[in-house]
């Protein structure tokens, strides 16, 4: 341990805390001391992923002390009740050079303001990072990069939209940083955009497979999209029905939830996704049976078969044929029967209908001048045809009549 030097306890300073209030102080810090760890003494890192870790055993922070991890120490600062983050960052003058750089943040990475009381983080470690007055920033746009050096991190994301249509007449209207919507008012640094090649993406493009119905689309979308919003835009674009039991595949593997974004799935731009819907059910309605089964037949089929395909399966499901002059109707208009299904934007529970040709009845009639028996269809001529008579009559039934005479 070595010990630092300290604010003077008779120095009097005066401060804000959060709500504006201005607050003073006799005895400024009192004392605090340093624990090295042996760290890269660099300030700053490039590493998003590493900024708020350390390999280092952790230090046990006493309930009024307050510990800030730098890159090349960690610092112990006992704390008083009034005492801001400002106040904090002054003590470490002596100590820690480029000190105007100094960011403090708590483990959301959440900026600490230096006019904020710093007594709510004791017993707790915060992080002190070195952000560079400018740096270098990268624009994504499909395939497009932009990069534009000497980034202000205080300017505001409208700002570096204006930057980009300026620059490149470009006018792009949503941003999105490690996966997360960017509004026009938000400042870079308060989003934690101040490190060399951060990136903010706005549109990219993934391509949707579908090999079963032989189809494929390119669509424009943004890294902070649910993964069911990129499928509703896709089956929009395509004009097929957005099924439920859907499985989408990307690098071989099934992702099993639609609602994380685009970015939690690591889908960035050129992806390539592979879309399949799975058998689900219709109902049939045959218009020889619709009175005995109003409520049809359920029929399980695929979004890839033809009309043909699901009359054969229906066919072979009910023992019935389907005869030439039967037709297949859908919301009352005739389908093709080479149209593939999906093209119908068919559902889950969809309703077919099948309407069957009449078939007219040849009756027996007996020709009065011959007696020949003569087989007779509700068109044809009344004529024997043996002796040509153009007197018949009609043969006595053989079932059971029964009359009510009122």
């Amino acid at each position: 341990m070595s010990a630092l030097s300290d604010l003077s306890s008779s120095e009097h300073s005066s401060f804000f805390m959060d709500d504006g209030n201005v607050l003073s102080s006799e005895s400024g810090i009192d004392n605090h001391y340093s624990s090295d760890q042996g760290l890269s003494a660099e300030s700053g890192t490039e590493n998003d992923q590493e900024l708020f870790t350390s390999d280092a055993p952790e230090e046990k922070v006493q309930d009024d002390e307050i510990a800030i991890d730098l890159p090349a120490s960690t610092e112990f600062i006992h704390l008083d009740p009034n005492m801001t983050f400002g106040q904090i960052k002054k003590s470490l003058e002596k100590t820690v050079n480029n000190i105007g750089q100094l960011k403090f943040y708590d483990e959301n990475e959440k900026p600490l303001n230096d006019k904020s009381a710093a007594w709510s983080h004791r017993g707790r470690k915060i992080y002190g990072r070195f952000v560079k007055e400018t740096f270098t920033l990268r624009v994504q746009d499909l395939e497009k990069i932009f990069v534009f050096e000497e980034t202000n991190p205080n300017q505001k994301v409208k700002d570096i939209k204006q930057q980009v249509q300026t620059s490149e007449n470009i006018q792009l209207n949503v941003f999105t940083f490690r996966g997360k919507a960017l509004h026009d008012d938000d400042g870079l640094i308060d989003k934690g955009i101040h490190h060399e090649g951060d990136t903010l993406v706005s549109r990219i493009e993934v391509t949707i497979l579908d090999q079963l119905c032989d189809s494929i689309e390119q669509i424009a979308c943004h890294e902070h999209w649910e993964l069911k919003n990129l499928i509703s835009n896709y089956c929009q674009t395509q004009r097929r029905e957005n099924h439920e039991n859907i499985q989408i595949t990307f690098e071989g593997n099934v992702l099993e939830t639609l609602n994380e974004s685009l970015f939690s799935h690591h889908i960035g731009q050129g992806a390539d996704l592979h879309y399949k819907v799975l058998p689900y059910t219709v109902k049939i309605l045959d218009s020889e049976e619709v009175a005995q089964k109003p409520e049809g037949e359920s029929l399980e089929i695929e979004d890839h078969w033809t009309v043909q395909e699901v009359i054969n399966e229906y066919s072979r499901q009910t023992a019935k044929p389907f005869m030439a002059g039967d037709k297949v109707m859908l919301q009352d208009h005739i389908l093709d029967h080479a149209i593939p299904v999906w093209r119908l934007r068919i559902g889950k529970n969809s309703e077919l209908m099948i309407e069957r040709e009449v078939q007219m009845k040849a009756l027996p009639y007996l020709c009065s001048d011959c007696g020949s028996t003569v087989q007779l269809k509700a068109q044809d001529a009344i004529q024997c045809r043996s002796c040509f008579s153009k007197i018949l009559y009609k043969k006595r039934t053989t079932r059971a009549c029964q009359y009510n005479c009122r």
